[in-house]
C-alpha cells in the first residue's frame, strides 16, 4: 500500500501543496520524522556554498507566505511555497510563525531560503522566480547575499530552460535547481538516507519514517501519479501486463501449477474430469479451477508471491444459474459478494484468503475437499 498514491485517487486530494508541506516536513530539523538535520544538510549541500554549514544554525520552516512588492496590500501576492529562515543559534526568544516578527526579533538572520516546489510537467509559470525574488528581497528588506531561491521541479527542459533564463539570472542572484527525479535528485538524497541508516552510517530512524519515505519515494518516481492513474498508464503502455509476465517465468509458476494439479489428482482421481490445467491468460492471477455443476472454486497463485495458493468461489458465466448459486453460498458462509454485477462475480471468507505453501500439497487437497463439500450442499 502507497499512502500517497492511495490519497492522490478521487478527486487528486494530494496536490502541489500537500507535497510541498511533506517536503517542509522533511527539512524540518526538530520533526518527529527521526531525520533530524540528516535531509536538511543533503538538502541544502545542493546550493553549493562550501561556507555554509546547516549545522550551526536554528531554523524556521514556514508555508505558503505571501510577499507583496515593498509590501503594498494593494499589489498582487506571490506565494511562496516554503520559506526557510537560517538564524544563529537561538538564545532561548520564543519563536514566531511570522517571517517579519522572526527578523524583527533578537535573533539574527543569515539567509533567507525561498523554495518554489512544481511536481507537473504542466505547472510552470514564466516569471515566477524573478517576481517572487523582487517581492520578498523588497518586503523582508534584505541583501541579496543573505536571499536564495530554490527550484524544486521534475526534471525536464522546459523548467531546466526557465531556470538558465538570463533574464531570472540578472534579478535572482542566488539561485539552485533541485530536481525530484534523477541524478543528485530528492528521490536519490531519500535513498542514500535509507542505504546510510541501513549500513548503520548515521543514526537509527524509526519505521514508520522509513515505510514512508519508501512511499514516497515510489510516489516521486511515478512523477506523484495516483494509483488509479498509474496502473490505467501501465496498463496501457504494456509494462503492467509485461511485470506480471515476467514475474511468472521467474518463478515457474505454470510448471509449479501443473505440478499441483497432478499431485492433486493422486489423491483424489475425480479431479481428473473437474481440475483445469493452468490458466495464465490474466497474468496477474495464474490459477487452477475446479468446475462443479455450477459453480467453479478457483485456486490462485496470487497478484504477486507465486509460493502460495488461496481459493475463491466464482460464477460460471456459462451456467445461466450460476450467480445464483453463488449467492446461496455467501448467504451459507455470511461472505460478501464482490463484482455483483458481472460475469465473474465472486466471494470468499477470510479463511479462504489465507496462503498456503503451494507445495504443501495434503493441505491444498484438504482445504479444496472442504470448500467443494460447502459447494454441493449449498
Amino acid at each position: 500500500m502507497n499512502i500517497f498514491k492511495i490519497l492522490a485517487n478521487g478527486d487528486g486530494s494530494i496536490n502541489e501543496p500537500n507535497v510541498s508541506a511533506f517536503l517542509g516536513y522533511l527539512l524540518n530539523p526538530y520533526a518527529d520524522h527521526d531525520l533530524r538535520f540528516e535531509f536538511l544538510t543533503r538538502f541544502m549541500e545542493k546550493i553549493g556554498d562550501e561556507g555554509f554549514n546547516p549545522l550551526k544554525y536554528d531554523y524556521e520552516i514556514l508555508f505558503e507566505q505571501a510577499f507583496r512588492e515593498n509590501g503594498d496590500q494593494k499589489k498582487e501576492k506571490d506565494i511562496i511555497d516554503i520559506v526557510i529562515l537560517c538564524l544563529e543559534i537561538n538564545n532561548g526568544n520564543q519563536k514566531e510563525s511570522i517571517v517579519k516578527n522572526i527578523l524583527n526579533s533578537q535573533q539574527s538572520l543569515k539567509k533567507v531560503f525561498l523554495i518554489e516546489n512544481k511536481i507537473k510537467k504542466n505547472a510552470l509559470k514564466k516569471g515566477q522566480l524573478t517576481k517572487q525574488y523582487i517581492k520578498a528581497k523588497t518586503e523582508l528588506n534584505i541583501e541579496d547575499d543573505k536571499l536564495h531561491s530554490i527550484y524544486v521541479s521534475p526534471n525536464t527542459n522546459d523548467f531546466i530552460a526557465e531556470f538558465e533564463d538570463p533574464e531570472v539570472g540578472k534579478v535572482v542572484k542566488n539561485k539552485t535547481q533541485v530536481f525530484w527525479n534523477g541524478k543528485e535528485s530528492i528521490s536519490n538524497t531519500l535513498k542514500d538516507i535509507l542505504y546510510d541508516e541501513t549500513n548503520a552510517k548515521i543514526e537509527p530512524i524509526n519505521d514508520y519514517t522509513k515505510q514512508t519515505i519508501k512511499a514516497f519515494i515510489q510516489f516521486i518516481e511515478t512523477d506523484f501519479k495516483s494509483e488509479k492513474q498509474d496502473q490505467k498508464d501501465r496498463k496501457n503502455d504494456g509494462s503492467y501486463t509485461d511485470r506480471y509476465r515476467k514475474l511468472n517465468e521467474e518463478h515457474q509458476i505454470e510448471e509449479k501449477l501443473f505440478t499441483l494439479k497432478n499431485e492433486l489428482i493422486k489423491r483424489d482421481s475425480q479431479f481428473i474430469k473437474t481440475l483445469s490445467s493452468p490458466n495464465l491468460s490474466s497474468p496477474r492471477f495464474p490459477y487452477l479451477c475446479v468446475t462443479l455443476k455450477d459453480i467453479t472454486i478457483k485456486l490462485h497463485a496470487g497478484a504477486s508471491s507465486r509460493d502460495s495458493i488461496s481459493f475463491l468461489f466464482q460464477a460460471d458465466r456459462n451456467v445461466s444459474n450460476s450467480k445464483r448459486k453463488l449467492a446461496e453460498i455467501s448467504r451459507k458462509l455470511n461472505a460478501e459478494i464482490k463484482k455483483e454485477n458481472y460475469d465473474d462475480a465472486y466471494c470468499r471468507t477470510s479463511d479462504m484468503q489465507i496462503q498456503i505453501p503451494i507445495n504443501e500439497y495434503d493441505l491444498i487437497h484438504s482445504k479444496l475437499k472442504s470448500l467443494i463439500n460447502i459447494a454441493q450442499n449449498a
